[in-house]
Parts: C-alpha cells; sequence; structure tokens
C-alpha cells in the first residue's frame, strides 16, 4: 500500500494506466506518468518523462510551469485536494483538463488524477473567461489553472461576497451584478461594503487590484460552477 511511510512507493501502475494520470515528487519531479499523459505533453512515451520536471515539457504547455510548481507546492503544503481547470496549449492545441490533485505518502508525492473536457459546453465558457481576464491583466492569452474548491480561495470571504467580488473584478457595476445575481442593488453595495473592510480597501478600484494582485482573478466561485454559468459568463 501506498500509505506505508517506511518503503518507496511502487508506480508501476501508473505508466499503465489507460486514461490521465502523474505521479510527481516533493520537487515536481515526474515519478510515473500514465501514455495518454505523456501523449498529451508531447513525449512519445512515459519513461521519457521520468525524472524530468515541468520547465521540460515538450510543448508549450512548459510555459506554465512556475504557476505548476507553485500549485503542487500548496497542495503538498496543505494535504488538500485541489481541483482544477487547466486551459492550456499542449501537443494538440489549446485543450480544457479538469484535474486533481492529492498529496500522499506523507506529502512526499503528489498525484494528479484529469479528465479532458475539451469537446464540452465547459470549454467555450471557459475560454471566453481566459480571453477576458487575459485583458484584466494586460497580457495575451495565456495559459491558466482555475482553482475551483474553496479551501484554496485566497480571500477570507462569504459565498456571496466572492460571487459579488468576481463580477465586479471582471467590470461590472453594481446594478448589473444584482441583475445577474437576482439581487437587490443595495444588497450588493452592502456585500463591497464588508469586503472593503475585511480588505481594508476605500475604493472598489482597491478592491479589484487587490483581488487581481492575490489571485482571485484564477479562482471560481462555487455558484459560476453550475449549469447557470454557461448563461452568466457570455454577460462578462
Amino acid at each position: 500500500m501506498l500509505s506505508t511511510l517506511n518503503t518507496t512507493p511502487n508506480f508501476d501502475h501508473y505508466m499503465h494506466s489507460p486514461g490521465l494520470s502523474v505521479v510527481k515528487d516533493h520537487n515536481s519531479v515526474f515519478q510515473a506518468m500514465s501514455p495518454c499523459w505523456s501523449e498529451l505533453l508531447g513525449w512519445k512515451s512515459p519513461q521519457e518523462a521520468l525524472g524530468k520536471n515541468d520547465y521540460e515539457i515538450p510543448c508549450s504547455a512548459s510555459e506554465h510551469a512556475p504557476q505548476f510548481v507553485n500549485l503542487d507546492m500548496k497542495v503538498l503544503k496543505s494535504g488538500k485536494k485541489m481541483l482544477l481547470l487547466d486551459i492550456l496549449p499542449y501537443v494538440n492545441g489549446w485543450r480544457l483538463i479538469l484535474l486533481e490533485r492529492t498529496a500522499f505518502h506523507g506529502s512526499q508525492f503528489l498525484y494528479g488524477h484529469a479528465n479532458d473536457v475539451t469537446n464540452t459546453k465547459l470549454f467555450r465558457a471557459y475560454l471566453f473567461l481566459q480571453q477576458q481576464d487575459a485583458k484584466l491583466t494586460g497580457k495575451t492569452q495565456k495559459p491558466i489553472s482555475y482553482i475551483l474548491n474553496d479551501y484554496y480561495s485566497p480571500l477570507n470571504l462569504t459565498e456571496k461576497q466572492e460571487n459579488c467580488l468576481f463580477l465586479l473584478v471582471r467590470g461590472k457595476t453594481v446594478k448589473e451584478i444584482a441583475k445577474i445575481l437576482n439581487i437587490s442593488p443595495r444588497t450588493v453595495e452592502g456585500h463591497l461594503e464588508a469586503i472593503k473592510i475585511k480588505m481594508n480597501c476605500k475604493y472598489k478600484s482597491e478592491i479589484i487590484e487587490h483581488a487581481i494582485d492575490c489571485g482571485f482573478l484564477y479562482y471560481i466561485p462555487k455558484d459560476f460552477q453550475e449549469a447557470k454559468y454557461n448563461k452568466i459568463i457570455t454577460e462578462l
């Protein structure tokens, strides 16, 4: 069993997994990889990836290496599962990958299991969101990992406050936020005032700047992951 800390885990079965799976050590070095994952990244076989890291990925996804490593460290440090939506340029073009990262074996290793959801309705919505968010940071379209579970939210906000901030950061006015969330403008103002206090900000512009700087731009609140999200995203 992988839970025995005195022994080195055997990763052979991951090398023959039919799905998208990968194992890294605490230095983010690849220890095992399924054939589907190695093919997605541009290696001819999983064996070619062993001992390498994200900076050595033979496709444009390597541009995202610093963020890969940063997310790996967050999971290893917390020991908590992380759910992500990666929009990255792989060997066969831009793909939307739903990825779950989990620490195991005393947080010495990281296991990733993913599904390619490019051919779903999610792809168009999140691709549009990625393009809009790139404009906010003054950059062209770039690889992005959106965090989906609330444990990793960079701000200590309530769900309703997160929803308002998600839209405020993306240029929505108080009236527009109220209409989208189906609440009153006064309620929106109340949430924004509470956010100002929590973030020690005086103006909405400061809230937006702080939210982007701390990484909130790449965190998707729970309510925006539901079926209604595809409709809301077209209004951003």
